[in-house]
């Protein structure tokens, strides 16, 4: 039998709960829930789990509130972290699961500033967070042993995923109870929360300052994702293509151009192939701010100076936007507020259920104006050199 003991909480002792004398052990929850020994200890110790925590095996819902409630009633505060995790859900553990095809938060400034704020937030409740990859092509319905760290261990029961969703993954962990919330892209999962920027706001926000300057050909440049049709691209693309016609830009399909690469290092004829292009722009609005970095080095080995040359505006203001000279025009994503505010929303879902459906909450974005564009002098373009 389990018999790891743990002092009552100092509310409990305030208020006057009531409690046992001296430490709390299973033999108290237990006679305090009107359950046996054994359930309790299985309880605590997770054995009632099946293997690869696909099932929960002989303890009813009824059993487990019964227990959560004795334990609350006790003051009980437990010294091992898995029993902490099954007593207080809502003090559980979070892990911040981020797709491969993205890479480390170390190297990726989006998704590491949302992460940072993620972390910073829950240890302002005493929350610990973890961190893993998983791959976005794996089925994980059939590989049930090969769940990403930090999602098997019983310690989390909220999670953040960034990135290119893997459906298998997704279905995984809500069988497992988990409270699922998506960052940057829209799940469509009955269930789950999604806090995502408003892309269309953000597109429009980028032409109108391109407009306001004079320009009306723009070349517009995306990243890989865009040819996944995943919802912040189809969001950027709809906006982008409304605000044109809005604003009287000629932009048309013809005028995206899709990087086949994210890194800043990887685009050797990115903007070579605008350069060629017979359109004659006068700007490019690059959907994130990554792709304008490779840009700037293009134009350096192009011989093209910006804004001189060509003007252009990124999009998710990382934090080279403003270190690049000229400093880079971009809209401003609110990815620190999305951080924090997965977790709000994860920590609801555990305390008061799972949505009905799909809940997405959209955040405002904020135009940024620096100095790589500049006002379209009259018949200028960008041409050859």
């Amino acid at each position: 039998m389990t018999t790891s003991r743990g002092k009552p909480t100092a509310e409990a002792q305030e208020i006057g709960q009531k409690k046992p004398k001296g430490r709390i052990g299973v033999v108290d929850i237990a006679r305090e829930a009107g359950l046996s020994t054994g359930l309790v200890s299985s309880f605590l110790s997770g054995r009632y789990h099946s293997v690869d925590r696909s099932a929960v095996v002989g303890i009813s819902e009824a059993s487990t509130v019964k227990i959560r409630k004795a334990c609350q009633r006790i003051g009980y505060e437990p010294e091992n972290p898995l029993w902490r995790a099954r007593i207080y859900p809502e003090k559980a553990d979070l892990t911040f699961l981020l797709s491969k095809t993205v890479g480390s938060t170390f190297v990726n400034d989006y998704f590491g500033r949302m992460m940072w704020a993620l972390a910073g937030a829950a240890d302002e409740v005493d929350i610990r967070t973890g961190f893993s990859l998983f791959d976005p092509e794996l089925n994980y319905g059939l590989a049930r042993q090969t769940l990403p760290t930090g999602t098997t261990e019983g310690l989390a029961n909220k999670f953040v995923i960034a990135g290119r969703s893997n459906p298998t993954l997704v279905t995984r962990l809500m069988e497992m109870g988990g409270a699922l919330v998506f960052l940057s892209r829209a799940s469509g999962i009955p269930g789950t929360v999604s806090v995502v920027p408003d892309y269309r706001a953000a597109a429009t926000q980028a032409l109108q300052m391109l407009f306001a300057l004079g320009h009306r050909k723009v070349a517009v440049v995306a990243g890989w994702y865009f040819r996944e049709n995943s919802y912040n691209a189809l969001q950027l693309r709809a906006g982008a293509l409304a605000a044109a016609n809005d604003l009287g830009i000629a932009l048309q399909e013809a005028d995206f151009f899709i990087a086949e690469d994210n890194s800043v290092y990887d685009q050797p004829d990115l903007l070579a192939r605008i350069h060629a292009h017979s359109n004659g722009y006068s700007a490019i609005f690059c959907l994130d701010d990554s792709i304008a970095h490779a840009l700037y080095q293009q134009a350096e080995m192009l011989g093209l100076t910006i804004p001189e040359d060509i003007s252009l505006v990124g999009c998710n203001d990382e934090s080279v936007a403003s270190i690049l000279r000229p400093g880079l025009s971009t809209v401003h994503y609110p990815v620190r507020r999305m951080g924090r505010l997965a977790l709000e929303e994860a920590m609801r879902m555990v305390e008061e259920g799972r949505p009905a459906s799909d809940k997405v909450i959209v955040l405002p974005t904020a135009p940024v104006m620096r100095q790589s564009i500049k006002p379209l002098e009259s018949g200028t373009a960008f041409t050859e050199v």
